[in-house]
């Protein structure tokens, strides 16, 4: 299950970062405090209030990106229509198929799978501790502060404190 949360950045120190999750769903009652979730709010930061055309590590977080998004793939209404009948399987290295998922509200897509696995190891080798600060579960829906620190400071370069974003992210550990 995603984690539906509000997320703001608190503090930006050097090479720590303090941010807050809120559940904003109630059936969310807890918070993961895991790597690949303080780099999934690198990157969601980076992704939602760039472009970051000169941010230091462009390339390695586009990269980084990818393999968190499910890209989807423009397939013909015959293809799509074997695919629902299940006259043909889904290929290998997809998750699903849908329609008016692209710019076009008539577009038939499959949609790729995301590299859990590999973007789990990105993770590990970015962020080198995290750590629960502060956990409410008082009130209907929890809410905790983190801190985490990345290897290299240039990664946070983009994070200020206030920026605040909805998220569904979810440990992506559980789906390798």
């Amino acid at each position: 299950m995603s984690d539906l949360l509000k997320i703001t950045i608190k503090q930006v120190n050097g090479n720590k970062c303090q941010a807050e999750l809120c559940s904003i769903h109630p059936d969310q009652n807890t918070i993961q405090v895991i790597e690949n979730i303080a780099f999934q709010i690198i990157l969601e930061a980076y992704r939602d209030f760039g472009p970051f055309e000169s941010h230091p590590f462009k390339t390695k977080m586009d990269k980084c990106l990818s393999l968190m998004q499910r890209e989807e793939v423009i397939i013909s209404e015959e293809d799509y229509a074997d695919y629902v009948s299940e006259r043909k399987a889904i290929p290998t290295g997809y998750s699903s198929l849908g329609d008016n998922g692209g710019t076009n509200f008539d577009q038939k897509y499959l949609m790729k799978n995301e590299n859990n696995q590999e973007f789990v190891r990105a993770a590990n080798n970015e962020i080198s501790w995290i750590e629960l600060i502060e956990e409410d579960n008082n009130g209907s829906f929890p809410k905790a502060i983190i801190e985490f620190e990345v290897f290299d400071t240039e990664l946070l370069s983009h994070l200020s404190e206030g920026m605040s974003w909805e998220s569904a992210m979810y440990d992506r550990s559980a789906f390798m």
